[in-house]
């Protein structure tokens, strides 16, 4: 009996396969050139913040306990410090920023070397501290601001370390709603704040802080809070998720450009992670049980999928030449792995 499959199409099939097969084999070796090459111990009840700053690895845990290590020499012992605040974050030059407990409005400025005398601002106008971040080179601080007496209003504020000014963009709910604040994130040049979290469905705003004022906010379709947000090395991309799904937009003017899908199992789950390299055009996002999925920005190709990455995956960073990538557990007694990352092609 002839085959049904003859002529062209058998010819079609066969390439089919070929090419199947291949992207197979590079998915495979991209993941066997991405291993582990060192374990650190995290702090002793667990990690919930996880950063680059500048030319160090920070880590921070839920009692308010940092440790830093330098990207260069993770083998020596990290610096340890302790604080009783509700969030808090670090710069490059050695400040610690924190709201602390249970007075988050204010804000304390710290210098871990002890040469600067100690700030405290007032945020004044009912704001209170919700979440800190620091820019990746570790130059700028961005302040995620809730207003006691208006649900619906939110601030989005840049701390300058040197002066104790906190300059403030004020973002208000529609009427009758309630926007809740999740995370914030600035340039690396300090000239734009994002903000997400919910309101009526997931929500993003992108701020000047020259002007002063929101660039654009948007309500994504089919989302809940989103969680995470970060802007691209140049400042012209900012990137959000919900779900499986990594939302990429123009800054300007707003425009959703692509959306990236991470790897993992049907159940629904929050990424909980996003990171950008610092210049090599790669972008990571992970989720509680997905796993680290790293793409090309360029290509916007799957380059590997890290799995599995922890128990309960919290946070990840890239080191400053994005040879590595760092990954942190929730658990107490977690421990925190160093990836080395393939180049991108």
């Amino acid at each position: 009996m002839p085959s049904i499959y003859s002529g062209k199409t058998a010819k079609g099939l066969i390439f089919f396969f070929a090419a199947m097969v291949g992207v197979i084999l590079l998915t495979v070796i991209a993941n066997l050139r991405s291993k582990v090459v060192a374990k650190l111990n995290a702090p002793e009840d667990g990690v919930r913040k996880f950063f680059t700053c500048g030319n160090w690895l920070v880590a921070v845990s839920p009692k308010g306990e940092v440790y830093t290590w330098d990207w260069n020499q993770l083998t020596l012992k990290p610096r340890k410090y302790s604080f009783d605040a509700e969030d808090l974050t670090v710069t490059e030059n050695g400040f610690v920023i924190f709201a602390p407990r249970p007075h988050t409005e204010t804000l304390v400025i710290r210098d871990l070397q002890g040469k600067a005398e100690e700030k405290v601002i007032q945020l004044g106008a009912n704001w209170r501290c919700k979440t800190l971040y620091t820019s990746r080179n570790g130059k700028f601080i961005a302040a995620g601001l809730v207003n006691e007496t208006t649900p619906g209003r939110v601030g989005l504020g840049v701390v300058d370390c040197e002066t104790g000014n906190v300059g403030i963009v004020v973002i208000n709910a529609g009427i009758g709603g309630e926007l809740l604040l999740k995370n914030v994130a600035i340039s690396e040049d300090g000239a734009l704040l994002a903000g997400v979290g919910g309101q009526e469905g997931g929500w993003i705003a992108v701020a000047n802080m020259k002007d002063k004022k929101v660039l654009w906010e948007k309500t994504l379709e089919g989302t809940d809070k989103l969680y995470e947000v970060s802007f691209s090395p140049d400042g012209k991309r900012v990137y959000t998720g919900y779900g499986f799904t990594v939302y990429d937009f123009e800054v300007l003017p707003g425009k959703l450009v692509r959306k990236l899908t991470i790897d993992g199992s049907k159940r629904q789950e929050y990424i909980t992670k996003i990171g950008v390299s610092p210049g090599v055009g790669l972008i990571a996002a992970g989720g509680m049980e997905s796993g680290v999925t790293i793409w090309n920005t360029d290509s916007s190709a799957k380059m590997i999928t890290i799995m599995p990455v922890h128990h309960i995956f919290v946070g990840m960073a890239f080191s400053l030449d994005s040879s590595l990538l760092a990954t942190a557990d929730m658990r107490a007694d977690g421990i925190i792995k160093i990836w080395r990352i393939p180049k991108p092609r």
